[in-house]
């Protein structure tokens, strides 16, 4: 099967094919779909991004939080997103310097915070010091997009910090990850 019928297969499978596409070719994948066809293309992500993540204990379901949002949202909130979504594309593959303002949000993250309070003050704590902090996906992780080694140091002690004064730490891992540069790969093995 080629990657175009493999991104088909998964992505049908899943119903959209924003996490397949990713996950097949790594690095930034931008997806979309045309009528019943899928379709990705992949950009580099700076080598200078480090997403730092905090992971809580509990989880919440994408259907849950998909309920939260409402059925209609304004011009100007969805004009915001359009323009911040381009930004986070410029952002993560050519001026890491812009992750802060990229990652705003109008659309989601205000409508789920009831269902994920901690991870909604987390966030809201880490952008208050210059962090580039949003909740991943659906939630409740928090994912912070980190500039160089030193911010992702910086990101990870802030993230114990404010999980420390929120008396919960145990609950909580903090990870810093890598971004996939590579996608999906088959491996044969002879025998």
């Amino acid at each position: 099967m080629d990657d175009q019928a493999l991104l088909q297969w998964c992505a049908t499978l899943e119903g959209h094919p924003d996490n397949v596409a990713a996950a097949l070719s790594g690095s930034l994948a931008i997806s979309w779909e045309s009528g019943r066809a899928y379709s990705s293309a992949r950009l580099e992500v700076h080598p200078d991004v480090i997403p730092v993540a905090a992971v809580p204990g509990g989880s919440l379901s994408t259907e849950s939080a998909r309920a939260l949002l409402p059925p209609s949202v304004s011009h100007r909130d969805a004009a915001a997103n359009a323009g911040r979504a381009a930004l986070l594309v410029h952002a993560l593959s050519a001026r890491p310097d812009l992750l802060l303002p990229a990652t705003e949000d109008s659309l989601h993250q205000q409508y789920r915070a009831p269902a994920m309070v901690a991870s909604a003050m987390l966030v809201q704590a880490l952008r208050a010091e210059g962090f580039a902090a949003v909740i991943s996906g659906a939630g409740p992780t928090v994912m912070t997009l980190a500039v160089g080694e030193r911010q992702a140091a910086e990101a990870g002690t802030a993230l114990r910090s404010l999980l420390e004064a929120s008396g919960t730490p145990e609950s909580w891992r903090v990870l810093r990850l890598d971004v996939d540069r590579e996608g999906a790969k088959l491996e044969v093995h002879p025998g």
